[in-house]
């Protein structure tokens, strides 16, 4: 296995080696269209954004005719679940009734009703687990 920060056993073919920026876009790339065909199986239109450990933008994946808002609120989403580690579901409910707006990755999606999203997350962070 890798451990990271420069001590790869794979060779550096892994998601989080230093040489591996065109494979993770890769990954991000199948990973959005592997949730566009599962929104669409839903019959909803979405923006998916995946962001790096860092939080900064690496796919922006936004469907035909999905809301402009989404653009938006998905890359809070992913940047939030980066920065807090867990999913923005979960940090609001443990903000106590603070607001996380405008602080909201990894993985983000929006566009559909709460319960979408967080289902279509979940299918991603299930397809991430397996590239």
């Amino acid at each position: 296995s890798c451990h990271g920060g420069g001590e790869h056993k794979c060779g550096g073919h892994c998601k989080h080696g230093a040489d591996s920026t065109k494979l993770y876009l890769e990954y991000a790339k199948r990973l959005a269209q592997g949730l566009e065909a599962a929104a669409k199986s839903m019959g909803v239109k979405v923006v998916i954004s995946v962001v790096n450990s860092g939080g900064n933008l690496i796919c922006l994946h936004a469907m035909d005719d999905s809301y402009i808002a989404s653009i938006k609120a998905s890359q809070e989403k992913a940047f939030t679940s980066v920065a807090l580690q867990m999913p923005t579901h979960i940090a609001l409910e443990q903000s106590r009734g603070g607001s996380l707006d405008g602080y909201t990755g990894g993985l983000g999606i929006s566009g559909g009703t709460k319960e979408q999203d967080i289902l279509l997350a979940q299918i991603g962070a299930e397809v991430f687990r397996r590239l």
